[in-house]
């Protein structure tokens, strides 16, 4: 079986078989999820007036969103740049970047990388 989020419409239907009285056995079998997907749904997104899927689908996407994010700042970037400009090896930025305590980079990948920065 494939990873599949759960659609706004899903969350709606979720919503309605919950208010019906199914149980998440149930739901899931009626929306072909598996019982804990529905439970792992309702326990995330459940407020104090209960599930909402308006709400459900805000904290998903929220959540979605907020993972993403750079591993190197612009900062860091322009750093490397000016280092490789003035002809460092990839060895050394990386050294240089791990011994000042920043985010530690491997030489592959700056060497990988710097290749699509245009000099």
């Amino acid at each position: 079986m494939t990873y599949r989020r759960l659609t706004e419409i899903e969350r709606y239907q979720i919503h309605a078989l919950l208010k019906q009285g199914h149980s998440h056995r149930a739901i899931g079998r009626t929306l072909s999820r598996h019982p804990s997907t529905i439970s792992r749904e309702i326990a995330r997104n459940q407020g104090l007036r209960g599930y909402r899927p308006r709400q459900a689908q805000m904290k998903s996407v929220d959540r979605q969103t907020s993972k993403i994010h750079h591993r190197i700042s612009p900062t860091m970037w322009k750093e490397i740049e000016r280092l490789l400009r003035l002809e460092w090896s990839p060895e050394q930025v990386s050294q240089r970047l791990e011994q000042e305590q920043q985010t530690p980079i491997s030489a592959v990948w700056i060497t990988t990388t710097s290749k699509e920065i245009a000099f």
